[in-house]
Protein backbone atom coordinates (compact mmCIF):
# COMPACT_ATOMS: atom_id res chain seq x y z
CA UNK A 1 0.00 0.00 0.00
CA UNK A 2 2.62 2.30 0.59
CA UNK A 3 4.41 1.93 -2.43
CA UNK A 4 0.91 2.36 -4.33
CA UNK A 5 0.97 5.75 -2.74
CA UNK A 6 4.30 6.89 -3.45
CA UNK A 7 3.59 6.02 -6.75
CA UNK A 8 0.64 8.37 -6.77
CA UNK A 9 1.92 11.03 -4.88
CA UNK A 10 5.25 11.15 -7.08
CA UNK A 11 3.90 13.44 -9.70
CA UNK A 12 2.42 16.30 -7.24
CA UNK A 13 5.00 16.02 -5.38
CA UNK A 14 7.32 16.88 -8.20
CA UNK A 15 5.12 19.90 -9.62
CA UNK A 16 5.15 21.54 -5.70
CA UNK A 17 9.20 20.82 -5.46
CA UNK A 18 9.50 22.65 -9.20
CA UNK A 19 6.98 25.44 -8.97
CA UNK A 20 8.73 26.56 -5.21
CA UNK A 21 12.32 26.52 -6.35
CA UNK A 22 13.75 30.25 -6.75
CA UNK A 23 16.01 30.89 -9.75
CA UNK A 24 18.81 32.98 -8.29
CA UNK A 25 19.85 34.79 -11.66
CA UNK A 26 16.46 36.18 -12.67
CA UNK A 27 16.24 39.68 -10.96
CA UNK A 28 13.06 41.11 -9.92
CA UNK A 29 13.50 43.99 -11.84
CA UNK A 30 13.95 43.49 -15.42
CA UNK A 31 10.49 41.98 -15.98
CA UNK A 32 11.43 40.24 -19.81
CA UNK A 33 14.17 38.00 -18.53
CA UNK A 34 12.00 36.57 -15.63
CA UNK A 35 9.03 36.10 -17.64
CA UNK A 36 11.45 33.89 -20.24
CA UNK A 37 13.04 32.26 -17.45
CA UNK A 38 10.00 31.74 -15.90
CA UNK A 39 8.39 29.87 -19.06
CA UNK A 40 11.46 28.09 -19.40
CA UNK A 41 10.94 27.05 -15.56
CA UNK A 42 7.43 25.91 -16.10
CA UNK A 43 8.13 23.59 -19.01
CA UNK A 44 11.08 21.87 -17.79
CA UNK A 45 9.04 21.41 -14.66
CA UNK A 46 6.09 19.89 -16.58
CA UNK A 47 8.35 17.59 -18.23
CA UNK A 48 9.80 16.41 -14.90
CA UNK A 49 5.98 16.48 -13.78
CA UNK A 50 4.84 13.77 -16.24
CA UNK A 51 8.26 11.85 -16.33
CA UNK A 52 7.69 11.37 -11.95
CA UNK A 53 3.92 10.36 -12.58
CA UNK A 54 5.05 8.26 -15.57
CA UNK A 55 7.23 6.50 -13.29
CA UNK A 56 4.73 6.89 -10.47
CA UNK A 57 1.92 5.07 -12.59
CA UNK A 58 4.70 2.21 -12.99
CA UNK A 59 5.42 1.79 -9.55
CA UNK A 60 1.24 1.60 -8.79
CA UNK A 61 1.36 -1.07 -11.52
CA UNK A 62 4.07 -3.08 -10.44
CA UNK A 63 3.21 -2.56 -6.94
CA UNK A 64 -0.38 -4.09 -7.66
CA UNK A 65 0.77 -7.51 -9.58
CA UNK A 66 3.08 -8.05 -7.05
CA UNK A 67 0.44 -7.51 -4.52
CA UNK A 68 -1.66 -11.13 -4.61
CA UNK A 69 2.02 -12.91 -4.27
CA UNK A 70 3.41 -10.95 -1.18
CA UNK A 71 0.26 -11.51 -0.01
CA UNK A 72 0.12 -14.93 0.00
CA UNK A 73 3.46 -15.81 0.51
CA UNK A 74 2.66 -13.68 4.01
CA UNK A 75 -0.26 -16.32 4.61
CA UNK A 76 1.83 -19.57 4.02
CA UNK A 77 4.51 -18.33 6.25
CA UNK A 78 2.54 -17.88 9.16
CA UNK A 79 0.58 -21.01 8.84
CA UNK A 80 4.44 -22.32 8.40
CA UNK A 81 4.89 -21.15 11.63
CA UNK A 82 1.62 -21.44 13.72
CA UNK A 83 2.88 -25.35 15.21
CA UNK A 84 5.83 -23.30 16.68
CA UNK A 85 3.54 -21.35 19.16
CA UNK A 86 1.90 -24.88 20.73
CA UNK A 87 5.38 -26.37 20.96
CA UNK A 88 5.53 -28.50 17.25
CA UNK A 89 8.70 -29.04 15.34
CA UNK A 90 8.37 -27.30 11.62
CA UNK A 91 10.78 -28.14 8.52
CA UNK A 92 12.93 -25.57 6.91
CA UNK A 93 12.39 -24.60 3.04
CA UNK A 94 14.73 -25.92 0.77
CA UNK A 95 16.00 -22.69 -1.39
CA UNK A 96 14.63 -21.94 -4.68
CA UNK A 97 16.43 -21.20 -7.28
CA UNK A 98 14.61 -20.79 -10.49
CA UNK A 99 10.61 -22.00 -11.63
CA UNK A 100 11.73 -25.79 -11.94
CA UNK A 101 12.91 -25.87 -8.37
CA UNK A 102 10.14 -23.85 -6.87
CA UNK A 103 7.96 -26.65 -8.66
CA UNK A 104 9.98 -29.46 -7.07
CA UNK A 105 10.37 -27.47 -3.65
CA UNK A 106 6.38 -26.95 -3.77
CA UNK A 107 5.56 -30.37 -4.28
CA UNK A 108 7.76 -32.27 -1.71
CA UNK A 109 6.90 -29.88 1.08
CA UNK A 110 3.23 -29.98 0.11
CA UNK A 111 3.76 -33.64 0.68
CA UNK A 112 5.78 -33.37 3.55
CA UNK A 113 2.41 -31.65 5.18
CA UNK A 114 -0.27 -33.85 4.24
CA UNK A 115 2.08 -36.87 5.81
CA UNK A 116 3.27 -34.85 8.37
CA UNK A 117 -0.34 -33.73 9.01
CA UNK A 118 -2.23 -37.23 8.84
CA UNK A 119 0.60 -38.78 10.90
CA UNK A 120 0.08 -36.33 13.65
CA UNK A 121 -3.98 -36.86 13.76
CA UNK A 122 -3.40 -40.07 15.00
CA UNK A 123 0.49 -39.87 16.52
CA UNK A 124 -0.80 -37.24 19.05
CA UNK A 125 -3.85 -38.47 20.86
CA UNK A 126 -1.65 -41.63 21.55
CA UNK A 127 1.44 -39.61 22.49
CA UNK A 128 -1.18 -37.38 24.90
CA UNK A 129 -3.24 -40.34 26.05
CA UNK A 130 -0.06 -42.28 27.28
CA UNK A 131 1.43 -38.75 29.13
CA UNK A 132 -1.78 -37.76 30.64
CA UNK A 133 -4.77 -39.92 30.20
CA UNK A 134 -7.89 -38.68 28.82
CA UNK A 135 -6.68 -34.97 28.78
CA UNK A 136 -3.83 -35.60 27.26
CA UNK A 137 -5.86 -37.74 24.65
CA UNK A 138 -8.16 -34.73 24.12
CA UNK A 139 -5.17 -31.91 24.09
CA UNK A 140 -3.29 -34.79 21.20
CA UNK A 141 -6.82 -34.41 19.16
CA UNK A 142 -6.70 -30.98 19.02
CA UNK A 143 -3.01 -30.44 18.13
CA UNK A 144 -3.61 -33.29 15.67
CA UNK A 145 -6.33 -31.32 14.10
CA UNK A 146 -4.44 -28.33 14.11
CA UNK A 147 -1.25 -30.02 12.61
CA UNK A 148 -3.47 -32.04 10.01
CA UNK A 149 -5.03 -27.93 9.15
CA UNK A 150 -1.45 -25.44 9.03
CA UNK A 151 1.34 -28.24 8.13
CA UNK A 152 -0.26 -29.06 4.21
CA UNK A 153 -1.71 -25.43 4.25
CA UNK A 154 1.75 -23.83 4.72
CA UNK A 155 3.24 -26.60 2.21
CA UNK A 156 5.58 -27.84 5.67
Amino acid sequence: MGDIVSGLAAGPVELSRQANRKDDAVHPDDASIGSKAKGKDVARASGQVAMGTAKGLGKVVTTSLKSPMLIMHGVTRGFHNLPKTYGEEVRQYETVTGFRSGLSVSAKSFGHGMGDGMRDLIAKPIDGAEKNGIVGFGTGLATGFANLMCKPTAGK
